[in-house]
């Protein structure tokens, strides 16, 4: 695959973010550029967000923060209001890594509605081995294709929204450089 920047008209052209030469932001960047346009108008994307602020304080069962390499928060009522958390992985060992760190995974998923992984490319991750209630989805060089949707609910969605995270992720979109929405960079 290309490095090159994905468009609306080719959503995921040049995803190959597991490229070796290629630098994690622009990694970030692509990747944030195609689920954008795989999830169209009505989304705003916001790469590296932490479950929380600050570092933690275990006196005060305050936990080390985690972070999500993507959240996608849906800002039409008319389609449902949502906050995904999306995890990425380019290679089979980094699956394995986060497999093997259940406890980081099960973290970030309790401040989303829902969550998912997303691999880059075929043979990364295999559907019986993502956890429950995760989506899992593929991207390739033609677009974002979801293998399975997240089992969350709205029975199981947060009941309040952590403070902590909202704080943390309006940080992260501040920090972004440019907020992208519906497939195209603004």
């Amino acid at each position: 695959m290309s490095n090159a920047t994905p468009s609306a008209s080719a959503p995921c052209a040049g995803f190959g973010f597991g490229s070796p030469n290629t630098q994690r932001m622009t990694i970030v960047g692509d990747v944030r550029k195609a689920l954008a346009a795989h999830l169209g108008a009505g989304w705003i994307v916001v790469p590296e967000v932490r479950t929380c602020t600050g570092y933690g304080d275990p006196a005060r069962g305050v936990v080390e923060p985690r972070r999500i390499d993507l959240v996608a928060v849906s800002v039409w009522p008319s389609t449902g209001l949502y906050v995904d958390g999306w995890e990425v992985k380019s290679s089979r060992g980094d699956w394995l890594r986060e497999l093997r760190q259940p406890e980081k995974g099960a973290r970030c998923a309790a401040v989303c509605d829902r969550y998912w992984l997303l691999t880059d490319g075929e043979g990364i991750a295999r559907a019986e081995e993502i956890p429950d209630g995760w989506g899992f989805a593929v991207g390739t060089s033609r677009g974002i294709g979801v293998i399975r949707r997240p089992g969350r609910g709205p029975d199981t969605w947060p009941a309040k929204r952590d403070p902590g995270f909202v704080a943390s992720l309006v940080r992260a979109a501040a920090r972004s450089r440019g907020v992208v929405c519906g497939g195209s960079a603004r």
